[in-house]
Formats: C-alpha cells, sequence, structure tokens
C-alpha cells in the first residue's frame, strides 16, 4: 500500500482539529518524545489513507509501545497489516490482538520470527489450524518444531501439511501423535526387515567372481528398495 506525502498545510490542518491534538499528545506520552513532522505524516496516513479512527490510532501505537515496540517502521507495518485484514473499530482491533497473541505470536516464536506481525497469509494458517481443526496450541508448535527439524527453515506450509495429515488420522491429542510416531517406526522396521530378507536371498544365489576375496562383504548385493513404497503395502495389508 502506496504511502502518501502530505503537505504541511495539510498535516497542519489534521493536527489543528480537536480529537487528532488530543490523540497525538497521548501519542507523544506513548513515545516519550515530540512527534516529527515525519511522524505526524505517518499518523495522517493512518487516519486519512488507511481510514483509522483516532480511538484505533491510540490502540494501535499502546499496544505497538507496550511490546516493546517504538520504531515508528514497525507501527506502520502493524497498521498496514490491520487495514488489511478490515480492522475499522477498537473492538475489532482488540479482538484480533487477543488471537494474535494467543495463537499467532508462539507460532511466529516457534520458527524464530520474532519483531514484527503475522502476515495475513500466516494468521490464516494459524485461525485454520487452532479454529478449524481445533488444535491446541501444544498440537500446533509440535507441527512448528518438526518443521524446522525436518527442513531447518520456518515454512508454515510445510507445517499445514503435517497438520493436514494429523487432521487425516483422526489425530487429536499428543498421545494419538506418539501413537502414530510409534505405528510408523513400526511400519519402517518391517519394511527394512523385508528388504534385508530380500537381499541376503538374492545374494546367497550369486557366484563368486574369479580373481576377487573371498571376503563375505564382496558378495553382498547391494540394492537399493523404495521402503515408502515397502511402508503403504505394509499398512495396507
Amino acid at each position: 500500500m502506496e504511502k502518501k506525502q502530505y503537505s504541511p498545510s495539510e498535516i497542519e490542518q489534521f493536527s489543528g482539529k480537536e480529537d487528532i491534538s488530543q490523540l497525538i499528545y497521548i501519542i507523544q506520552k506513548y513515545m516519550g518524545r515530540a512527534l516529527t513532522g515525519t511522524d505526524l505524516n505517518t499518523v495522517f496516513f493512518f487516519y486519512d489513507t488507511l481510514g483509522m479512527p483516532a480511538d484505533v490510532i491510540e490502540y494501535l501505537f499502546e499496544y505497538c509501545v507496550s511490546n516493546g515496540h517504538k520504531n515508528m517502521r514497525y507501527i506502520e507495518k502493524t497498521a498496514i497489516g490491520w487495514a488489511e485484514q478490515g480492522i475499522t473499530s477498537l473492538s475489532a482491533a482488540k479482538a484480533l490482538n487477543t488471537i494474535y497473541s494467543s495463537s499467532c505470536y508462539p507460532v511466529l516464536k516457534a520458527f524464530g520470527l520474532t519483531g514484527r506481525q503475522p502476515s495475513k497469509g500466516e494468521a490464516d494458517y494459524v485461525a485454520k489450524w487452532s479454529l478449524s481443526y481445533g488444535y491446541s496450541m501444544e498440537i500446533i508448535l509440535e507441527a512448528c518444531n518438526r518443521t524446522m527439524k525436518a527442513i531447518h527453515q520456518p515454512s508454515f506450509e510445510y507445517a499445514d501439511s503435517i497438520l493436514n495429515r494429523w487432521k487425516a488420522g483422526n489425530v487429536s491429542t499428543m498421545e494419538d501423535i506418539k501413537a502414530l510416531d510409534a505405528k510408523r517406526e513400526d511400519s519402517l522396521a518391517r519394511a527394512e526387515k523385508i528388504a534385508s530378507k530380500k537381499s541376503s536371498a538374492g545374494s546367497g544365489n550369486k557366484p563368486a567372481a574369479s580373481g576377487t576375496s573371498s571376503n563375505k562383504f564382496n558378495h553382498f548385493d547391494q540394492r537399493t528398495y523404495d521402503y515408502s513404497t515397502l511402508e503403504e503395502k505394509l499398512f495396507n495389508s
């Protein structure tokens, strides 16, 4: 969203409004300093372009500063994020931040994504997992932790694939996840056992090549097996 640069006369007219004058005073209290011309341009941008009422702008600064963020650029990003999600009232802003605080921020922290607001897409994923799927934060964070262990980088898409599989498998508790893990490990062990038997049987029928060592390791038939296919067959058997 493009940020408009307002003229000095526009900013002066804006600042002269009684409710805006009070708002600027409150913002300066939160920030612990006087607002610069650039700061006032940004506040006017919230009010004029983003369509935020004065009470929402006041809450915006209260929220950001209370969470340790006085950087105007951070506050601006937060304001744009709220606007993109249609936040136009104080009650909507408070409700949104309740959801973020209880769900989105723990997920961002698990992914190492601190110091910023979640994007709309990220918030949509968290809403899907917590509201549509009804998963507890413990289960959601387990999926996030497994994502980091598997691909060593944050990915809402990868975590979503894990939670989709758990949902399809009727997982609803951590105990269900442990049971699913145990079943998978048992399946892999059985698949490896079958592969080992086939490998041993195949190597036993081969004569030793002339001029080669009689070391038994030279008779090992080095084959590769599709363990995922074997596992699937075992599950369906």
